[in-house]
């Protein structure tokens, strides 16, 4: 499984993936492995302290949960992006949510993948 995440995204980097103009199944598969991973290690504090190198939507980040099938993630980052808007930062129960559903978020980009082959070549 994360072989073919891996290699897929080190792939679409090297091609010069762009969060703003790259094809959707691009911006799943980036930026899922992205934002999971800055979760992974510190929650969504630490994603909303971190600026991105380019322009990035964050509600792009809720739509690559929802597109693999991971609704729970998708409503968690949901409520934490509104909550980082009006200032709050009590993330402890959105961060619980997505370390709890990581090893499925990437069991369902995986599969996401497979299935949009085709977009990846």
């Amino acid at each position: 499984m994360a072989d073919l995440i891996d290699t897929t995204v080190d792939k679409l980097i090297r091609r010069g993936f762009d969060p703003m103009r790259s094809p959707f199944a691009h911006k799943v598969a980036v930026m899922l492995v992205t934002a999971q991973g800055i979760i992974d290690n510190g929650g969504f504090e630490y994603l909303f302290g971190n600026p991105f190198h380019q322009e990035t939507r964050l509600e792009d980040f809720i739509a690559v949960y929802e597109a693999v099938g991971a609704a729970k993630s998708a409503e968690a980052f949901q409520v934490a992006l509104t909550r980082w808007r009006e200032g709050l930062s009590d993330f402890e129960s959105l961060d619980a949510v997505l370390w709890a559903n990581s090893e499925a978020n990437y069991k369902k980009l995986d599969e996401y993948i497979v299935n949009h082959e085709s977009e990846y070549v």
